[in-house]
């Protein structure tokens, strides 16, 4: 079955709700900028989610994973990160099933959950 992956303007309204939900989620846990940078990960659209990271039944998958990190101060080194997998064709089927829903609200909805 082919999924149509988000649009450009989805994109931009993703970046929205994920700058609402970072904020969110900060004041609640009281997190400062240090504990943020702690806290490493990225967001996957369907466009670049790997065939067993594609899901049926949720808005998105929180997958733990890996990335080597390099700086200036330290050394080389392998630092746990996790992807957001958002389930773009899950997220339009239901903005589809039910009209009352709004795109932001189900992506700041969905992000302060993952985060």
């Amino acid at each position: 079955m082919a999924y149509l992956p988000f649009n450009d303007d989805d994109i931009l309204t993703l970046n929205e709700a994920l700058d609402i939900a970072e904020d969110a989620t900060g004041d609640f846990y009281k997190f400062s900028l240090g504990q943020w940078k702690r806290h490493r990960y990225d967001v996957k659209t369907l466009s670049s989610l790997k065939t067993n990271e594609i899901a049926q039944q949720a808005f998105a998958l929180l997958n733990k994973g890996t990335r080597v990190v390099s700086s200036f101060e330290s050394k080389t080194k392998s630092r746990d990160f996790y992807f957001i997998c958002l389930q773009d064709h899950q997220i339009q089927k239901a903005l589809t099933r039910d009209r009352a829903l709004g795109y932001l609200p189900l992506l700041v909805y969905e992000f302060r959950h993952e985060l």
